[in-house]
């Protein structure tokens, strides 16, 4: 059983799997048949893991196969098909499936499954050349691998590591936002989309590059941005928004007000080292769509800000995405500055309302 995942590579952003329009920065979504099919795979073989009894089916007063779990058979029912998994990410759970589809199920399903999907589950399979079997039982099979597989050590393993990485990064993001907040009473918090426009043909190394400069450009250069306290970025993949960074920008909240027009200085920046080559998506500019904002001005103080702000930061930190683009193997895909900022000439650490009264 083969399950080496690359310890560090890039993840596709799978709720956030956007198109940019190269003239207009406006953003689609568009449908990926691989992309949905592993989402399904995935969510298929993490229900096998969390529950006891993993039989899709069982028999009947009558010694009828009937459906026993209904969820886990619509799971299954979303996979549609094998063939479009596996080729252009790596995923644990989708190598899961597929060592025990090949452990359970009839070979020539491996190149041509449409019958495991298209068949009523009473209706029989060819196994061999004198032996049938009903797709009820076939389902129960590699269920019951799938529960075995993910029962082993090396599975359990590579899922604690992905939640380590995850934890990690979370807690690097909120170590900054936690610096920033003992010095300034109010943060000016920019969310900003980098890709580049699809002609332009940017690879990883040129893409990582060019973030490099405009970071460099930003904690060196005196103008409008001169003022940026820090930042969070994530390095991600779409197929067909290709490579893409997610940002965060933090500037004074005391001293600038608005966020959106910073934001699109930020953009403009980008396009300025890409030459051309580079484009934006603004979410400071659409903050109707978010549901749950953490972008603007938040205060030391607001509660509820600060929760939502830390419930974008385990986002952006989260790693168990599952998909991964086969061909990065060595690239850090997550980074934060680490300016050091000047003493808060209060001299002592703010307090949150709660910590204030757990004090009284």
């Amino acid at each position: 059983m083969n399950l080496e995942i690359p310890k560090t590579s890039v993840f596709l952003d799978l709720k956030e799997h956007l198109y940019f329009d190269d003239d207009q920065n406006r953003t689609y979504i568009l449908p990926n048949p691989e992309v949905m099919e592993t989402d399904s795979t995935s969510k298929f073989v993490n229900y096998i893991h969390g529950i006891d009894d993993v039989r899709i089916f069982r028999r009947n007063d009558k010694g009828i196969l009937k459906i026993k779990d209904h969820a886990l058979y619509k799971l299954f029912k979303n996979i549609q098909t094998i063939r479009n998994l596996n080729k252009t990410y790596e995923c644990l759970e989708v190598q899961i499936f597929l060592n025990a589809f090949d452990t359970v199920m009839p070979k020539h399903l491996k190149y041509d499954d449409h019958e495991l999907w298209k068949r009523h589950y009473s209706e029989s399979i060819q196994i061999t050349k004198t032996s049938r079997k009903s797709v009820a039982l076939l389902l129960n099979d590699l269920c019951e691998e799938i529960k075995f597989l993910t029962s082993q050590k090396e599975y359990k393993q590579q899922v604690q590591n992905r939640k380590d990485k995850s934890k990690n990064q979370y807690q690097r993001s909120l170590s900054l936002i936690n610096e920033l907040f003992i010095t300034y009473s109010k943060l000016l918090i920019m969310r900003i989309d980098f890709a580049f426009k699809a002609a332009s043909q940017v690879d990883i190394e040129e893409m990582k590059e060019y973030m490099s400069k405009f970071l460099k450009y930003l904690l060196t250069r005196k103008g409008e941005l001169q003022d940026i306290l820090g930042y969070i970025w994530k390095l991600e993949f779409g197929v067909q928004k290709g490579y893409h960074y997610h940002c965060m920008f933090f500037m004074d909240g005391n001293k600038y007000a608005n966020d959106s027009y910073y934001a699109q200085k930020l953009g403009e920046l980008w396009q300025h080292i890409t030459q051309g080559h580079g484009i934006y998506h603004n979410c400071n500019a659409s903050k109707f769509k978010y549901r749950k904002l953490a972008i603007g001005c938040i205060s030391h103080d607001d509660e509820q800000a600060r929760e939502t702000l830390n419930l974008v930061l385990k986002y952006i930190a989260k790693v168990d995405q599952f998909l991964i683009e086969k061909t990065l193997i060595k690239y850090h895909t997550f980074g934060r500055s680490s300016r050091k900022q000047q003493k808060s000439p209060r001299g002592r650490k703010r307090l949150t309302s709660s910590e204030k009264n757990q004090r009284k």
